[in-house]
């Protein structure tokens, strides 16, 4: 039986998920419709879905899910560069440990960097790591790449951490107005190492 088939006859699908290698893999049922052999997939509370922001999160699973039958109708990072997950620490963390978080925030500033100048050592890394085929790395990283500002790595601009916001918490929890960006997010941090780095930043 074809995929799509598969889909089609089925009472119930259900996807894995997971934010990223090592973590605790999440089961969900989704709705699913199989449309002149195209595969759609659809989250009950959009982009703010557990699922599809760990699918969203994980480019490899979206390159092989295309593979496999589904249609890509569009990438997160299309609407604007941001990062998916962000990264996150408490106040105290940063008072204390500020110098370590500052050469994380360089090396993975760095990484992106690389991503984006070096695409073939990328692409081999990349299937040294995780094993998938040529196609599917070469996929993966291209959605990667859609997410990264180049003259902004690590970062996003106000207008699309806006966007974000509105997109997955003023939305689904109904809020009549989207929380302040400075009660959200914090890139004081990347902005002095991009300085050091001599990216002009946002």
């Amino acid at each position: 039986m074809a995929w799509p088939d598969a889909i089609d006859s089925a009472r119930e699908v259900e996807i894995e998920t997971r934010r990223g290698e090592g973590a605790p893999v999440h089961r969900t049922i989704i709705w699913a419709v199989v449309d002149d052999g195209d595969v759609f997939v659809r989250s009950l509370r959009g982009a703010s879905g557990r699922w599809y922001r760990e699918l969203m999160s994980d480019p490899d699973a979206a390159v092989l899910l295309k593979k496999q039958g589904f249609t890509e109708l569009g990438v997160l990072a299309d609407m604007g560069p941001w990062p998916w997950a962000g990264y996150s620490t408490s106040d105290a963390h940063l008072a204390s440990r500020r110098d370590k978080l500052k050469r994380w925030t360089r090396a993975m500033v760095k990484s992106l960097q690389f991503i984006r100048t070096r695409k073939e050592e990328t692409f081999k890394i990349a299937q040294a790591e995780f094993n998938h085929p040529r196609d599917v790395t070469e996929g993966a990283a291209e959605i990667c790449m859609k997410a990264i500002d180049p003259k902004n790595p690590g970062g996003v601009s106000d207008d699309a951490m806006r966007q974000n916001i509105d997109l997955t918490i003023t939305q689904p929890l109904k809020l009549s107005a989207s929380p302040p960006l400075a009660q959200l997010v914090d890139f004081s941090l990347l902005r002095e190492v991009q300085k050091e780095l001599g990216i002009s930043g946002k």
